[in-house]
């Protein structure tokens, strides 16, 4: 026999004596606590914090050496959007555990244990794990730049979370009631109240900096109003005027006492607002990693980044070439924009990486005699004469009404003379990264082995999907997708849907 032969049988011999002595060891640790081990018949372990692999199902490993404080682990089985499944480890722990884990913040807004607060973590642990994996992956980029802010701010940093419950960290969030950007603002109190930009071209609440900017601004009108973090959180939800009604009807100063007397909304703000902050800290404990979206192109604090104004005509793949930056990455750091494209006559303000604001400014004026660059190719403006409405200047301009709304950002059909209203050329118009963003991520389905995938887009309902698949019942989807709360469904989340003829 050879020495590699040799060699080979003593490594063979070793790998017998570590399973025979790894599998005595689990066996003992099972004996010792009263725990449920699991069946030889599965073979899903965790091997570590981002994996789970297949292995031989003789070798019984209890899930207490894996997370030792849980009572119970669940073997779960999820969905993409491709109909694929993905196996997933749920660890359940006890609430004591829950409760010595919110009571050890050291935070200026520490959580608070309620039952409200340990029905969210739950929600976000156990029954939304999608959205709590797409929230993990999406603060590397937004926390440490909404943080700097609060930091200079002099307010608490914890208020990032936020962001978090408002718009998931997405800045193209819109709700159904028209409330935009990272901190869901609505058109009019943006305008008024906050001296916000908004036009055909675009729209400030989408604007990292600026957003956040005007929400640092509330917060501290809040906290000055009530002195209380947790008050002022419940007023930036429901608004200071509910919340001091309810505080003099009713005769409570704290959050928790209050709470009963406020709108159902804002009773689970301040819960999820909590939740959200013990799942940034204990998400590995739940098996929870970060789910990186492909739509993010860069890292968004301050010192990495500049602002810079530049002069129209000039298109943003134009500027991508010149400054060596890619087009995707502009459009992320500039999500305020409708279309790619700072207009003729204008001079706006563009976020940059460091270093890029010289060179786009010395480029500057050689870009906008480009020919790609010429405003004709991309939009015109119309002004609104005496007689005119929507229905005549869509037809004139072989467009729809809803195309006349959404390039101007009209409410309703009332228009007067001397307006100013915009219109784009289609082809441009869709190729405005936000339009790609929603179109390409949220509202697909497809179909596979008698069930069909549905991705949940911005203003679904159960009531609406189950009426667009011919199922009987929104109770059917909860049923199949384990719904126990639809207040944790999310655009960008998975049904798994009862295929139905007819």
């Amino acid at each position: 026999m050879g020495i590699l032969e040799l060699e080979a049988l003593s490594m063979r011999w070793l790998l017998y004596i570590f399973l025979f002595i790894s599998n005595s060891l689990f066996a003992e640790t099972a004996n010792k606590k009263d725990s449920t081990s699991i069946d030889e018949g599965d073979v899903l372990v965790v091997l570590k914090d981002t994996s789970v692999a297949l292995i031989n199902p003789k070798l019984k490993f209890n899930y207490s050496l894996l997370f030792p404080e849980a009572e119970s682990i669940v073997f779960d089985t999820s969905y993409t959007s491709q109909g694929n499944e993905i196996h997933d480890i749920i660890p359940h722990y006890p609430d004591s555990i829950i409760k010595k884990r919110l009571n050890s913040f050291k935070n200026k807004i520490p959580p608070v244990y309620h039952d409200k607060v340990l029905q969210w973590i739950k929600i976000y642990t156990q029954r939304n794990r999608f959205k709590a994996r797409r929230i993990l992956g999406k603060k590397a980029y937004y926390f440490p730049f909404i943080e700097h802010h609060l930091r200079n701010a002099g307010i608490p940093e914890e208020l990032k979370y936020i962001a978090v419950i408002e718009s998931a960290l997405d800045p193209y969030a819109l709700s159904p009631s028209g409330a935009m950007g990272l901190w869901q603002f609505i058109r009019s109190t943006a305008v008024k109240h906050m001296g916000m930009h908004i036009d055909p071209i675009r729209d400030e609440r989408r604007d990292h900096f600026n957003s956040t900017k005007n929400a640092i601004k509330y917060f501290k009108e809040l906290y000055g109003i009530f002195d209380n973090w947790l008050l002022a959180i419940a007023a930036y939800n429901g608004g200071p005027g509910t919340v001091k009604r309810a505080m003099r009807k009713y005769g409570k100063k704290d959050f928790f006492s209050l709470m009963p007397y406020l709108p159902a909304e804002t009773q689970n703000y301040v819960p999820a607002f909590m939740a959200v902050m013990y799942l940034d800290k204990y998400a590995k404990l739940h098996y929870l990693s970060p789910t990186i979206p492909e739509q993010y192109h860069s890292f968004l604090h301050p010192n990495k980044l500049e602002r810079v104004k530049l002069r129209g005509p000039l298109s943003f793949e134009d500027l991508a070439k010149a400054i060596g930056v890619s087009m995707e990455k502009i459009v992320f750091l500039n999500p305020d924009y409708n279309i790619p494209f700072i207009p003729k006559g204008q001079t706006l303000e563009l976020v940059l990486p460091k270093g890029k604001g010289l060179i786009a400014k010395a480029q500057n004026s050689v870009l906008r005699n480009n020919n790609s660059n010429n405003p004709s190719k991309h939009y015109s403006i119309y002004t609104v004469k005496s007689g005119d409405n929507l229905q005549k200047i869509a037809s004139k301009n072989a467009c729809s009404i809803r195309d006349l709304k959404s390039w101007n950002g009209l409410q309703s059909t009332l228009i007067y003379p001397g307006q100013k209203l915009w219109f784009f050329n289609h082809t441009f118009y869709q190729s405005a990264y936000y339009k790609k963003y929603q179109s390409d991520n949220k509202g697909k389905h497809i179909e596979k082995d008698g069930y069909i995938y549905y991705t949940i887009k911005g203003g679904d309902t159960l009531y609406k999907i189950a009426k667009q698949f011919n199922l009987p019942s929104i109770e059917s989807i909860k049923e199949e997708n384990k719904i126990g709360d639809v207040r944790s469904l999310v655009p960008g989340a998975v049904l798994k849907l009862q295929k139905r003829n007819g």
